[in-house]
């Protein structure tokens, strides 16, 4: 394998050695260079077409147009419409105190989340970073290699499933 590896490497090198000669004789000394500045002009006229394609751009529907916004073309993000998704968990994800539910609707309209289901996709987003973390630490301290303690594995997971919790309010 070795050997037949030095063969090829030694063809190889034999081609160019004849080519190098050939364009010299036929171009003088610089006959290499030229063929070399022809390579690369004819790998840049074969590139030309791909970079002067004109592609749509992923990012134009997020961009406000009077006609797209017309046809209803554009991406809302931030929707003022309620798909009933979570009206079933409404009474466990919202705040049952009037005042705790205005004040968190009104830093969400702030932020610009206008929907009728804000406040009830926002706490659902906390519940689950909590539970996610939480699950995550229990994972975490089952697969370390040592011996498991119970303190601290209930401590971290305790701390990740806080942290999960309360991150989106800051």
């Amino acid at each position: 394998m070795y050997i037949a590896a030095i063969n090829v490497t030694l063809m190889v090198g034999e081609i160019f050695t004849n080519l190098w000669t050939s364009l010299e004789e036929s171009y003088g000394p610089a006959g290499p260079f030229y063929a070399v500045a022809a390579l690369g002009m004819l790998l840049a006229l074969v590139a030309l077409p791909f970079l002067l394609k004109k592609e749509k751009d992923p990012f134009d529907r997020f961009t406000f147009d009077e006609e797209r916004a017309e046809n209803g073309d554009l991406v809302n993000l931030r929707g003022a419409g309620d798909d009933g998704r979570m009206q079933g968990l409404a009474p466990l994800l919202e705040p049952s105190d009037e005042e705790e539910l205005s004040a968190t609707r009104k830093e969400l309209r702030t932020a610009g989340y206008l929907g009728e289901s804000a406040v009830r996709m926002y706490a659902f987003a906390r519940a689950a970073g909590g539970l996610g973390l939480m699950l995550f630490g229990v994972v975490f301290t089952i697969l370390v290699p040592s011996e498991p303690d119970i303190v601290i594995s209930a401590g971290i997971s305790s701390a990740l499933g806080l942290a999960g919790y309360f991150a989106p309010v800051y």
